[in-house]
């Protein structure tokens, strides 16, 4: 094999005048391979096949569906146009927890890059209950990156919607809302009044270290 490959790739091609030897169809394979998008189960199955990873090399982790490339000294996320993950958020209060009654609570996240993105929307429905104290919801447990911040939104059918700023909660999975004012204006059971129908929905963002 004395033919190197147009792309600059350094993968040394077969010729037809080569004798045939298996090792070096191995060879050509494998480096081959090692230039594709490869796709494991998670980081640590990624971690455990490829031991020497090279610099460029990329890898798509299905548990998470992150696209990752190693720079040359660890596995970065890149910008992959992922899919949103499904998970149910937990709706809690200082003192007592809310309940959307006969309503709906729904969550989601998706990847960019080192950014997550986190959707929850609650549905208040027949027999809601607003709980006691500051309110506060869970990120997805996947969630280990630096707060950046969000921002809450109540919209109502009848009477003025409510906007809010998110901000970190007492710990790294949970985030709560402070009315416009200013800190101390926590959004909670009396801020707003909230009535069946209303739609409270929350955009928030990390960074992923």
């Amino acid at each position: 094999m004395t033919s190197a490959d147009a792309s600059g790739q350094g993968i040394l091609l077969p010729r037809l005048a080569d004798p045939p030897n298996i090792d070096s169809l191995y060879t050509v394979l494998n480096a081959i391979i090692s230039k594709s998008v490869l796709a494991f189960a998670s980081a640590s199955a990624r971690n455990a096949t490829l031991t020497s990873p090279i610099e460029g090399q990329m890898a798509w982790l299905q548990d998470v569906n992150v696209m990752t490339q190693y720079t040359g000294s660890a596995w970065a996320n890149v910008l992959s146009g992922g899919v949103w993950t499904t998970y149910t958020p937990a709706w809690t209060a200082t003192t007592a927890d809310p309940s959307q009654g006969s309503g709906t609570k729904t969550g989601k996240w998706i990847s960019y890059g080192q950014m997550r993105h986190v959707m929850i929307q609650i549905v208040l429905g027949s027999g809601f209950s607003m709980g006691t104290g500051i309110w506060r919801w869970s990120l997805p447990t996947a969630m280990t990156g630096t707060w950046v911040g969000g921002t809450l939104t109540l919209t109502r059918p009848v009477g003025q919607d409510l906007s809010g700023v998110l901000m970190s909660g007492p710990t790294s999975t949970t985030v709560q809302a402070v009315a416009p004012g200013g800190a101390g204006n926590w959004i909670n059971s009396t801020i707003p009044t909230p009535a069946a129908g209303d739609v409270l929905t929350l955009s928030a963002f990390l960074h992923e270290a």
